[in-house]
């Protein structure tokens, strides 16, 4: 039997616009966040998008939206991540963060394939940038994971060093590497 997976999308704004969050403006033709949408619909299960107060009301009422849990509230991406992977059960959460909508689910699906499954995140990057959020990260990380937020560990990466994390080269997914870009740089 297959395994069930969970696609975290993460569709906070950090930086956002009074009145128009880059998440909600459109790009050839659909929202930023309904690019990330299909890409991780591609390959999972479900999609849950997680997202903040300010903006939890403008997604349509069929996509199942959730806000961070409120102990972690505004804690950046890993509390994003925590909230999803303590909702929702799953073996394996597939990420991809709003601002990378040039990534399709052909794409995702080749991360997939090409990931160890002993590994307890998979990421990706090229020879001079890492990509932490488009990755797949194991249920196994969960306490880890709720460990560092409650000690103040907030940066991605710091957290990635300390699991076992692998990484797949962003040309072994495709070879436009303009599709990692992030929208927001």
């Amino acid at each position: 039997m297959r395994k069930r997976e969970v696609g975290i999308l993460l569709a906070y704004d950090e930086v956002l616009e009074k009145w128009n969050p880059t998440v909600l403006q459109k790009l050839q033709g659909k929202k930023v966040y309904e690019h990330a949408y299909h890409a991780l619909k591609a390959v999972c299960d479900e999609v849950v998008i997680i997202t903040n107060d300010r903006i939890v009301e403008d997604f349509p009422p069929n996509l199942t939206v959730i806000r961070e849990l409120p102990e972690y509230k505004g804690k950046g991406p890993l509390a994003s991540v925590l909230s999803g992977m303590k909702r929702f059960n799953s073996e394996k959460y597939v990420l991809l963060p709003y601002y990378m909508p040039y990534i399709l689910g052909k794409d995702m699906r080749q991360l997939m394939e090409l990931s160890p499954m002993s590994a307890d995140i998979v990421a990706v990057r090229t020879r001079q940038e890492e990509y932490p959020l488009m990755s797949i990260w194991s249920k196994d990380v969960i306490d880890q994971l709720e460990s560092a937020l409650q000690d103040g560990a907030l940066q991605t990466l710091d957290f990635l060093k300390k699991v076992d994390t692998e990484w797949i080269f962003a040309e072994d997914i495709s070879i436009h590497p303009e599709i990692f870009r992030n929208l927001e740089e």
